[in-house]
């Protein structure tokens, strides 16, 4: 995920700044001081330039987009867009060795990798204070895992426990230790079932020794007390402080200060956004969760005193880097050499009872989860976005079409009746041989039914082996027909994407462009979400409709009717009109707007 984005001025050009936790950006680079106007998310970025008033960016905007490798490749693809109109540039900020984002991404990774040498980077490691601990995160950086883990073992650094429950004791008690010292910092955890072990561990710990005080709210599975460190995950933009314009969001970390079991609700102290009552149906919701511990996404860009971290046989490497990059003076990492028990079957990645070690944490830790972007999985598709970008919706139709032609007198495939008719015919033969092993035994009696099986079977295998013989010719002439069309094939592979990419792109371009006839027939785009949503996909599904059949939205338009012409008699583009159409009946009203399209459109 990615973090705020707001507004620094300065003479000739418009700056915006965006992080994966804004409320750390905001701390260190201080936007609000600049622009009265704090860092925020690039969800919230994206609203405000879709917003039918005051939406886009001014004319040479700089958008600065931190921890860049957790922003989605299509929220990229809209912010360059709303760019474009505007003349303005991107400028991506971020480690591409750090976890990727949860929605489809891997472009600033391939991005980074494109650029080579022309990437700005940062080569110096300020935030390590030991030097031991920089040469292991640059080996673990260049893919020697087991060098940078043994690096930590030879210091002192890495704690064995001879199973789990002995290996969170043990990183629970020496977290516990640095709290009753002044350093402060959550436990690192590889998924969410050791961080709620880790939670709970750490929460037994300190009630035994009175830090935590007051009456006990137990809600949704889980027990508050007056103390105790939560983390929200859920934004909630009516949840602020009665003087701050902060509001509670996904990583929101604070500690509860006062507890009402009556009405089931919460007073906490949020580090950034201040004194906020959290409401029992936020509570019942489960958004709120214990901050003792936390996975690495949760921490991914943030400093700690002391990294303790523990890793096991399902972690990967974007999670051990994000986890030995975050404390300043040290980091300790804990392993169960031993058995994992582990169980919650809630987490899709609850370890069960392996046996497991350091050996096998390193294997764990030295492959990679990223997300890899669509021409890395598939050939096809670079031919494809050039095919996109190089021709029109038409053009690539009517070449599909041509396409389908060539490929559509491929002989039709045998495989699922031949597969069956052989396996039919073992059995006959198993069956022949089989009463052919009895002849001898056969009595008087039966000799003449038998006979007759045996002569059946016989004909069945031979009419069969005619069949089988007829199929595996046909097959045989398919397999030629692939060979031979074999460049056509993967033509009509990469068209056939090309028009699927080409559609998303005439449906962002859609509602971008200010002059689109579409969106000036319509009115102005409304207010309220839900309608902004049904207005925007009715722009998208007309302007994908033109493209289909070839004509461009001509500004003396009128209405739908002029714009669309008349309904196709049949065939694909009917199907793109009537859903089009459609589009259109969630937008308009008849009574209340006359478009002139009742008649025309068959609107209501």
């Amino acid at each position: 995920m990615c973090g705020g984005a707001r507004r620094l001025r300065r003479p000739g050009r418009r700056l915006r700044g965006s992080a994966t936790a804004a409320a750390e950006l905001e701390a260190s680079a201080g936007f609000a001081g600049h622009t009265g106007r704090p860092a925020t998310t690039t969800a919230s970025l994206l609203i405000d330039l879709d917003h039918p008033q005051w939406g886009g960016f001014p004319v040479g905007t700089a958008l600065f987009v931190d921890e860049a490798s957790m922003v989605g490749t299509r929220d990229l693809a809209r912010l360059a867009a709303h760019l474009a109109r505007a003349g303005g540039s991107m400028k991506l900020i971020g480690d591409p060795d750090q976890h990727a984002s949860v929605d489809t991404g891997g472009a600033f990774r391939v991005l980074a990798a494109r650029k080579g040498d022309e990437v700005v980077a940062l080569v110096g490691n300020n935030r390590q204070l030991d030097a031991d601990e920089r040469l292991a995160i640059e080996e673990y950086r260049q893919g020697d895992i087991e060098g940078a883990i043994s690096r930590y073992d030879a210091a002192g650094k890495v704690t064995r426990g001879a199973n789990a429950q002995e290996t969170y004791g043990a990183l629970v008690a020496d977290w516990y230790e640095d709290r009753r010292n002044g350093t402060s910092g959550p436990m690192l955890a590889g998924t969410n079932a050791v961080r709620r072990a880790l939670n709970a561990r750490a929460r037994i710990l300190l009630k035994s020794n009175g830090d935590l005080a007051g009456p006990a709210l137990v809600v949704a599975g889980r027990e508050f007390m007056i103390g105790d460190e939560v983390v929200a995950h859920r934004n909630d933009r009516r949840l602020r402080a009665p003087s701050g314009e902060a509001f509670v969001k996904n990583g929101s970390v604070g500690t509860v200060l006062d507890v009402n079991t009556v009405e089931e609700e919460l007073v906490v102290s949020f580090a950034n956004e201040g004194t906020i009552r959290l409401p029992s149906a936020y509570l019942a919701a489960g958004h709120v969760e214990h901050a003792y511990a936390r996975t690495t996404y949760g921490v991914q860009g943030a400093t700690l005193d002391v990294g303790r971290y523990q890793p096991s046989d399902v972690s990967r490497f974007e999670e051990g880097y994000v986890a030995i990059t975050r404390g300043r003076d040290q980091t300790r990492i804990y392993v169960t050499e031993g058995d994992l028990d582990v169980d919650d079957d809630a987490d899709h990645r609850a370890i069960e009872g392996d046996v497991t070690g350091l050996e096998t944490v390193v294997e764990a830790l030295g492959r990679r989860s990223e997300k890899r972007l669509a021409h890395e999985l598939d050939a096809a598709a670079a031919t494809s976005g050039a095919l996109a970008r190089g021709q029109t919706l038409a053009d690539l139709r009517i070449r599909r079409i041509e396409l389908e032609a060539i490929l559509r007198k491929m002989p039709p495939s045998t495989a699922h009746e031949l597969a069956a008719l052989q396996q039919r015919q073992c059995k006959l033969l198993q069956r022949r041989d089989a009463l052919d092993a009895q002849r001898v035994g056969w009595k008087s009696s039966q000799r003449r039914a038998r006979a007759d099986e045996v002569g059946s079977l016989v004909r069945a295998i031979d009419a069969d082996e005619a069949r089988i013989g007829d199929l595996e010719r046909q097959e045989a002439l398919r397999r030629a027909f692939g060979t031979e069309h074999e460049p056509e094939f993967e033509e009509y592979e990469a068209v056939r994407q090309a028009e699927t990419a080409k559609r998303l792109q005439i449906r962002l371009g859609a509602t971008l462009d200010p002059s689109n006839a579409v969106g000036h027939i319509l009115g102005p785009r409304p207010a309220s979400q839900r309608e902004r949503l049904a207005w925007v996909d009715a722009v998208e599904q007309i302007a994908v409709y033109g493209e289909q059949v070839g004509w461009e939205s001509p500004s003396e338009a009128q209405t739908l009717a002029d714009l669309m012409g008349p309904r196709p008699p049949e065939g694909f583009d009917r199907l793109h009109y009537d859903i089009a159409v459609e589009a259109v009946r969630q937008v308009v009203t008849p009574p209340e707007r006359d478009l002139g399209i009742e008649l025309e459109l068959g609107l209501p």
